[in-house]
């Protein structure tokens, strides 16, 4: 088998959003010289298991790849545990990964570009994830990629000695609580409430395996590189989703169909004007003044329980 990262894509129950992202994949030519791990998830009840079965078939009949390896599983683990699990598994094996679900279709150039990234900066302990998906901001023609402090799930790779750092069960849960700043940086500067999301997981309200990922990441203060112009578009935002999200993060099959990088940061760093541009995007009206506010008040209210 090639130098090629493996890649594991995650399918439950929706054949149709199966069929396209295995189609977009085989857009990629490096996938012929890939390893291709597919994880079936199981269905939660008998009501699901005609479209779980649909959606193997379609894996049976359309994936094709350099080695092919698919795992049906018999019970439902849950979308976190399964996915966990299933990284877990190929990071045992290789020591680098790329990660697709069932509702990402990708670019023709996706694999070249996760490939090269991950070869590129696979001894540099500051980047940590490679993201092939970008918010839609104003200059997607861009063929270059930049480094922002956030993760993105939408299609993206990471190693395992970044891996490692996945907090599993959140114990830098109280590193974060504890400081208003850590939690503004955390947010984004306050553009975008990932503390939120946080929480709901840890009273299970949410079932979420990224907020984990990017609680790891942020420890460590990694880096993620992320393309200028989407490679990725999430297609999954139907009555089959078992997640919404806001409708402003997504980007349009066509946008990201011949999207490619061809120009690297010349330094690792965050590129201050893309994350200024991705902080104005997520924060989606709300000024920096009212979010340096909420900071203040946020501030002053831990003092006086203290």
């Amino acid at each position: 088998m090639s130098g090629y990262a493996p890649i594991v894509l995650f399918v439950f129950r929706r054949p149709q959003h199966t069929a396209a992202v295995l189609d977009s994949l085989m857009r990629n030519p490096e996938l012929a010289e890939s390893e291709l791990h597919i994880y079936c998830e199981g269905p939660r009840n008998e009501a699901e298991r005609p479209l779980v079965a649909a959606t193997r078939q379609i894996v049976h009949e359309r994936a094709r790849a350099g080695l092919l390896r698919i795992v049906e599983r018999d019970q439902n683990m849950g979308c976190a545990a399964s996915i966990v699990c299933g990284i877990n598994e190929v990071l045992e094996k290789h020591d680098r990964i790329i990660v697709v679900e069932d509702d990402v279709v990708v670019s023709k150039h996706f694999l070249s570009y996760m490939n090269a990234a991950l070869f590129k900066y696979q001894d540099d302990s500051r980047v940590m994830h490679i993201s092939g998906y970008n918010f839609p901001l104003s200059d997607l023609e861009s063929h270059n990629a930049s480094f922002l402090p956030i993760i993105s799930s939408w299609g993206w790779g990471t190693w395992r000695r970044a891996w490692q750092h996945f907090d599993a069960d959140l114990s830098a849960w109280s590193w974060l609580k504890g400081s208003a700043w850590r939690r503004f940086r955390f947010d984004l500067y306050g553009a975008f409430n990932l503390w939120k999301m946080l929480e709901q997981y840890r009273c299970g309200e949410i079932d979420a395996w990224d907020i984990r990922w990017y609680l790891g990441v942020f420890r460590q203060s990694g880096l993620s590189l992320f393309p200028r112009s989407s490679l990725t578009a999430n297609i999954g935002f139907d009555a089959t989703a078992t997640h919404q999200t806001d409708p402003r993060l997504t980007a349009t099959v066509s946008q990201v169909s011949d999207a490619y990088v061809d120009q690297w940061p010349a330094v690792v760093k965050v590129d201050r004007r893309f994350l200024w541009e991705a902080m104005k995007f997520l924060a989606n009206g709300r000024s920096w003044r009212a979010r340096v506010s909420e900071l203040v008040r946020s501030q002053l209210g831990l003092r006086v329980q203290q």
